[in-house]
């Protein structure tokens, strides 16, 4: 009986990203998003969306190391007002 051949070993670097990964989860705005969306933080998020312009529509929807959204946090902590803020400017998940 003969061996199983090797496997053809890719470096993970090479591979494309998966469509459900998010490359900037880490990113600090992004942790910060989070963390007004948990904290019920109004003041401080509608700051933030106005600093990240552009960016909101890319980056509302990223997930958290948790694989949580800022508007999942929002719902989470019953703060209506913020999943609101959220849903406005583009929160979809």
């Amino acid at each position: 009986m003969a061996d199983p051949p090797e496997p053809n070993l890719i470096a993970m670097s090479d591979l494309p990203p998966r469509q459900d990964e998010r490359p900037e989860q880490s990113d600090a705005l992004t942790s910060t998003l989070h963390q007004c969306a948990r904290d019920g933080d109004e003041e401080s998020l509608l700051i933030l969306l106005t600093h990240l312009g552009d960016r909101v529509k890319r980056m509302i929807n990223k997930w958290d190391d948790n694989k949580m959204t800022p508007l999942h946090y929002a719902a989470r902590y019953n703060h209506f007002k913020i999943a609101e803020i959220l849903v406005k400017n583009g929160a979809s998940e």
